[in-house]
């Protein structure tokens, strides 16, 4: 699964963005209100479009909500957002409420659909950033991970899926020895069970850390499909410890490189962007309310470090504070 170009106007803040040839593994780092979320939002707009073309502007705002805030006063042109792969490309326009989108789609080798239909995730744990309450079943988190219960009981009916987050869980949480998922008696609702290695009972998943959840619920939607899957996750730092960042990263490489999986990643956090290459860093930044980037596909840094680049204002942008 390859993305070739991407090729933003008029959304929010990207006036004009390009991205070309983005790694299957990347990370888009910046300061907060930089722009991350809205790319994240100009790709989740693509993917609703290309399932629920009718319905897709009613999840994210209205048109002049997404037109960019450099409009001249009364002035709105036409938003446009073009995704290509080696072989195809969505390209399609919003015009205003009222008209239907204008959609363009070369698809021969369903690459897009690959990319962009069943395959195509946003997390942002703990955030809910548009109502999804129809796609809230047991096949991929929905982007704050309020369905966590009916993916992980779905996956852990897995032996080969459930041993891969148990042995990735006790790397990341040394005292973690199982988890369950367990019906309530009374009201039919499942919960899930903790069990660590120096407690004779289970812990409640309403007793233990947000760390703890966010470590589960970021291996389940990175384990949540078999099939190559595109996977927006937004600061998946939150919550978690250095060491823990630090092997998250490592994991999603390992998983983009053995299942043809996308990962993208959006951050601020120091830790994360000190384990990124720099093929695989794309740096988001704002010049007068409108979004940059910066891509750093033949940099080579010598033995600096991209956070100390980053922190450095080595790679221009800006420094982040």
């Amino acid at each position: 699964m390859l993305i070739n170009k991407i090729h933003i106007n008029n959304f929010k803040s990207l006036v004009d963005l390009r991205i070309n040839n983005p790694s299957p593994f990347t990370v888009f780092f910046g300061t907060n209100a930089s722009g991350k979320s809205n790319l994240f939002d100009a790709l989740e707009l693509s993917s609703f479009v290309f399932r629920k073309s009718n319905e897709a502007l009613k999840f994210f705002g209205s048109f002049k909500e997404l037109f960019t805030v450099q409009r001249r006063e009364g002035e709105y042109k036409t938003i446009n957002i073009r995704v290509e792969t080696p072989n195809g490309f969505l390209s399609f326009n919003v015009i205003d409420d009222k008209k239907p989108l204008d959609i363009e789609l070369s698809d021969a080798n369903l690459e897009i659909k690959n990319l962009l239909g069943e395959s195509f995730s946003r997390i942002f744990l703990g955030k809910e950033k548009i109502n999804k309450e129809i796609f809230k079943d047991d096949k991929k988190l929905i982007s704050d991970g309020s369905n966590l219960i009916r993916v992980l009981n779905r996956l852990l009916k897995s032996e080969v899926t459930k041993e891969e987050i148990i042995e990735w869980l006790q790397f990341l949480i040394p005292e973690l020895k199982n988890l369950e998922i367990k019906q309530n008696e009374l009201t039919g609702e499942d919960y899930l069970l903790i069990w660590e290695e120096n407690s004779s009972e289970p812990f409640s998943g309403n007793l233990i850390s947000d760390g703890t959840i966010n470590s589960i619920s970021l291996l389940s939607s990175l384990y949540q499909i078999e099939t190559p899957q595109f996977l927006l996750i937004e600061e998946p730092e939150n919550g978690l410890n250095p060491k823990i960042i630090r092997e998250f990263v490592r994991l999603c490489r390992d998983l983009v490189k053995e299942r043809n999986h996308v990962i993208w990643l959006a951050s601020h956090s120091q830790t994360l962007v000190s384990e990124i290459k720099p093929e695989e860093a794309i740096l988001i930044y704002k010049e007068s309310g409108i979004t940059r980037i910066k891509q750093f596909l033949d940099l080579n840094l010598y033995d600096l470090k991209m956070d100390e680049a980053w922190l450095s204002n080595t790679l221009g942008g800006g420094i982040p504070w």
